[in-house]
C-alpha cells in the first residue's frame, strides 16, 4: 500500500531549521546548495554528470548501503542536532529532533490511532543536482529492517521526476514511477515494496528524510542490527516509543 499523508508545515518547522542550518555554512537554502562553489568543487562518491538510465532496470548499486552517506555533506546535515551524535553520553535532543518527534505525536495519535513503535533518529538524506542518493534499488528487509515496518518518507520540498523516490506498485512487480510528492506530504507504503531514486537531472536539491514505523501489536524483540551502525532493531536501541 502507497499513500501520502498531509501534515502542516506551518506547526512542524523542518524547512526552517534546515534553512538556517545550511546558510550558516554555505550562504544559501538548501535548495540551492548544487549552486555553492564549494559544493561543487566537494569529490562526492555519489555525483555522475553521466549515468546510464534507468537505474531501476540495472542489477547495480552504485556504492555500499553502509557507505552511502559518506560524504561531508550529509556529515554536516546530521550536526543540525546533537541527538545525532551518539558518542554523547547526555544525548540532548535540540529543536529538529523535538520537532520530529512531535511529527510521531502527531501521527500516532491522529492517523494511527494506536500506540507505535518508531525509528528514534531519522535517516537524513541529501541529493544534490546530478547526484544519487542511494546506492541502488532495494527493499528495506533486505538489509535486516523487520518485515512489520512501515516506510515514510519526507522531503522537504517539492519533487518530481527524477530527485524523489522511485517505487514499484506491487511487490515483485518492477513497474517503477516517481512519486511527487509536495512539501507539507509524507509518503508511506510498505517495507516490503523495492524502491530507489535515479540521477537528480532538476535545477534543485533533493533534502529529505526517511523513518520507519511498526504498530506495537505487531512489535517483535527483533535480533537483527542495521548495516552501517551495528545498531538493534530493537526498543531502546534502533527504536523508541512515547
Amino acid at each position: 500500500m502507497i499513500r501520502k499523508i498531509k501534515f502542516d508545515p506551518k506547526k512542524f518547522k523542518f524547512k526552517q531549521i534546515i534553512n538556517h542550518h545550511f546558510k550558516k555554512k554555505f550562504k544559501v537554502n538548501f535548495e540551492k546548495l548544487h549552486l555553492n562553489t564549494c559544493v561543487k568543487n566537494l569529490n562526492l562518491k555519489n555525483r555522475f554528470k553521466k549515468i546510464e538510465r534507468p537505474i531501476y532496470k540495472l542489477n547495480h548499486d552504485y556504492f555500499n548501503v553502509k557507505n552511502d552517506q559518506a560524504n561531508l555533506l550529509t556529515n554536516y546535515f546530521y550536526k543540525i542536532d546533537p541527538y545525532f551524535n551518539m558518542k554523547n553520553k547526555i544525548l540532548k535532543k535540540g529543536k529538529f529532533i523535538n520537532t520530529y518527534r512531535k511529527l510521531i505525536y502527531f501521527l500516532e495519535n491522529e492517523i494511527f490511532k494506536e500506540k507505535i513503535i518508531f525509528q528514534k533518529r531519522p535517516t537524513l538524506r541529501i541529493q544534490l543536482h546530478e547526484t544519487i542518493s542511494v546506492g541502488g534499488y532495494h527493499r528495506d528487509h533486505d538489509y535486516g529492517h523487520p518485515k512489520e515496518s512501515i516506510n515514510f518518507w519526507l522531503p522537504f520540498c517539492n519533487t518530481k521526476k527524477t530527485n524523489t523516490l522511485w517505487i514499484e506498485s506491487k511487490k515483485n512487480l518492477n513497474d517503477f514511477r516517481p512519486k511527487k510528492v509536495k512539501y507539507g506530504e509524507i509518503l508511506t507504503f510498505d517495507s516490503s515494496l523495492k524502491h530507489g531514486v535515479e540521477l537528480n537531472k532538476e535545477n534543485l536539491t533533493r533534502i529529505s528524510m526517511d523513518f520507519r514505523i511498526i504498530r506495537k501489536k505487531d512489535y517483535k524483540n527483533y535480533k537483527t542490527f542495521s548495516p552501517k551502525n551495528k545498531i538493534r532493531f530493537n526498543l531502546g536501541n534502533y527504536y523508541d516509543e512515547f
